[in-house]
């Protein structure tokens, strides 16, 4: 199902041999941007993830940002539709979309 999504997709914006990896993940760039489409197998939804930023390299900045984005409870909160996280140095927000 997935896939022939993304085919579609590609049809549709002129690229027609776009095609997700083997994990099931597909990254385009917008305007310089990159967000990445992910499908698990079985799932009935899609994520659209797109990496804000990365986590400052200075550690106490680190965990400034990291409890401020905790206390903020902008994880689940004042958000839209989607939701913050951190993974690794990373600091992303997500999106399910049914399929």
């Amino acid at each position: 199902m997935f896939t022939t999504l993304v085919e579609e997709l590609g049809s549709v914006i002129g690229l027609n041999d776009l095609a997700p990896d083997e994990t099931g993940a597909l990254t385009l760039t917008i305007d310089g941007m990159p967000f990445t489409l992910q499908y698990y197998e079985g799932g009935e939804e899609v994520y659209i993830i797109h990496r804000l930023e990365a986590l400052p390299e200075d550690l106490q900045t680190q965990l400034a940002v990291q409890r401020f984005l905790l206390e903020s409870n902008c994880f689940f909160r004042s958000v839209g539709p989607g939701t913050l996280g951190i993974e690794a140095h990373d600091i992303f927000y997500a999106v399910r979309v049914p399929c």
